[in-house]
């Protein structure tokens, strides 16, 4: 017996059905488990970094005219000190910021949140909880990529971009970045001196593996047009 044209169209509407609902489960999964850049390694180098006003020493490059280097280890304790993003009303108070830190690769910073959700009073006196399954740990990451480039007139300016990002160990392609973006506009809206003074303000920015290069001084073609 010939199986009918339209019952071979309804398998394959079944397979590619079953298929997208099973992709999508994999990555619901995926979004709820945290996801580590080289912890270990960003948390020892964090801790024995020293303590730097990174708002100083950009204000002393622009003012007296030199590039200075931000290393990563700086730049994870910096987002340490500095770790306040504000939660709606409606989940403030189940919501912890326990970690923010920075993967600097060439042309490319990865940031990453780390979020705790856990109920208020979950912890008895001896340190044990009463809903054994929380807290949960969560992380968001997005990706920029920051470069130079030279306009038609010989001035740098600074470029940033956003490819992509991560909701726990899910990736998040192209526009579906906007789903994390909320939480780094936060981040921005807390960090607003620093970015006004590493990134508006200074002439060259370059990111490479494990720092940051500030450089306040315009290209020579931009200075002899001036």
């Amino acid at each position: 017996m010939k199986r009918s044209g339209a019952s071979i169209i309804k398998i394959l509407v079944y397979i590619v059905v079953l298929t997208s609902l099973g992709t999508l489960g994999v990555q619901v999964a995926l979004a709820w488990i945290p996801r580590t850049v080289a912890v270990d390694e960003l948390t020892q180098a964090t801790e024995e970094a020293a303590t730097v006003d990174l708002v100083k020493r950009m204000e002393s490059s622009l003012e007296k005219d030199y590039t200075i280097t931000i290393t990563e280890a700086e730049l994870n304790q910096y987002l340490k000190q500095h770790m306040q993003i504000g939660h709606s009303s409606l989940v403030g108070e189940f919501v912890t910021i326990t970690d923010i830190r920075a993967d600097l690769k060439d042309g490319e910073i990865d940031l990453t949140i780390e979020r705790e959700f856990d109920l208020p009073g979950n912890a008895r006196d001896d340190g044990s909880k009463r809903v054994s399954a929380l807290p949960i740990v969560h992380t968001c990451s997005m990706t920029m990529k920051v470069f130079s480039e030279a306009t038609a007139e010989g001035i740098d300016v600074t470029v940033v971009e956003f490819p992509g990002g991560h909701l726990g160990q899910a990736q998040l392609p192209g526009l579906l970045v906007s789903i994390v973006k909320p939480s780094f506009d936060a981040l921005a809206d807390s960090l607003v001196q620093e970015i006004d003074l590493g990134f508006h303000d200074m002439a060259k920015v370059k990111v490479s593996d494990g720092q940051i290069d500030l450089d306040p001084r315009l290209s020579e073609t931009a200075s002899a047009q001036q």
